[in-house]
């Protein structure tokens, strides 16, 4: 059992934070899972019978782009089926195959209940869950929205999908597709605000007791959807299942793009920044920027066009953005 643990900054071919085969089933309590990097399954590998369970976990900015068939960037589910509670999977990204958030194949069945994915993207279907080869998801209280280019895809059997906020909407009981009002996504702060529709709109079927802060079930009239129960303040005094304010790559708009998109930047205070595309194949683009920038939010736009001038040809792009020696990067889709 693992309890309060931090796991960031590995890479592997598989399972850059975790992996677990072989009918390995540990238990996580209140772990982040950051930063790691993978072909298959950048935060989290799942295969034959694996079933984990994570209990109040925050999988965000896991990376499977480096290859092309980078796929299940937060948690990647082979024949396996975890069990997530009051997890946060945000800012994860996967390759070609898809999956930002959670990709599952042949036959996994995971469960999520109070579950919140959010900025998860991939090049192809699923930015934040992608289900294939039998496999079927159970979603209860949850929230998907913000993802890219979709929230859910699955060709095959439809996940069992109930009282979630779901962006587009989706076929089940109680689910409703507004936006959550997340308190400030882009610093990875899920925190429902006011006049949140999931406040009081989920389910009382298998809920747990308390929150991802550890602040009761329910709060007012009914349990919310996902990872957060709204108090209007933490009552718990636990420290909140969030990254600090840091500086961030956001969002690329849109994604794919034809002929230009624009990147979002988000900076805690001023720094030096580098701001570069890459092809696949690791060879530099086009600088972007590269100077001082002020505190706050920023977007740079990109034509579609390298160093000198000229018109690239249609693809998938890495953008990384280089702060303080510290290296973020997101895909963008080029189709003409």
């Amino acid at each position: 059992m693992l309890v309060d643990c931090r796991i960031n900054d590995n890479s592997a071919t598989e399972g850059g934070g975790i992996y677990c085969s072989f009918s390995s089933s540990p238990t996580l309590l209140r772990c982040q899972i950051l930063d790691n990097d993978a072909q298959t399954g950048g935060g989290m590998y799942c295969y034959s019978d694996s079933s984990p369970v994570l209990t109040a976990c925050n999988v965000s900015d896991n990376t499977a782009i480096e290859w092309q068939s980078g796929e299940g960037a937060g948690l990647y589910c082979m024949r396996s089926s975890p069990a997530l509670t009051n997890c946060i999977v945000a800012g994860n990204q996967a390759g070609f195959a898809g999956g930002g958030g959670m990709s599952c194949v042949m036959a996994s069945s995971p469960t999520l209940i109070n579950c919140s994915l959010s900025t998860n993207s991939s090049v192809a279907e699923g930015g934040g869950l992608r289900c294939s080869g039998s496999s079927s998801p159970t979603l209860m209280n949850c929230i998907l929205w913000g993802d890219e280019p979709d929230e859910v895809f699955a060709p095959g059997l439809l996940p069992s999908v109930n009282y979630s906020d779901i962006k587009g909407g989706y076929p089940g009981i109680g689910n409703i597709s507004a936006d959550p009002l997340f308190r400030n996504p882009a610093r990875s702060d899920f925190h429902l605000t006011g006049g949140s529709p999931c406040i009081d709109t989920g389910s009382s079927e298998g809920v747990p007791a308390t929150d991802f802060e550890g602040d009761p079930r329910p709060w007012g009239h009914g349990y919310d959807m996902g990872a957060d129960e709204y108090t209007e303040v933490s009552i718990s005094g636990a420290a909140p299942l969030m990254r600090p304010a840091v500086h961030k790559l956001g969002a690329v708009c849109p994604n794919p793009f034809n002929p230009s998109a624009m990147i979002a930047l988000e900076l805690s205070q001023p720094a030096r920044i580098r701001l570069a595309i890459y092809d696949f194949a690791g060879a530099q683009v086009r600088t972007l920027e590269e100077g001082v920038r002020e505190s706050g939010s920023h977007g740079v736009r990109w034509d579609g066009k390298n160093d000198v001038g000229g018109v690239v040809a249609s693809g998938a792009y890495v953008i990384r953005l280089e702060v303080d020696g510290v290296s973020q990067t997101r895909v963008a889709l080029l189709l003409k």
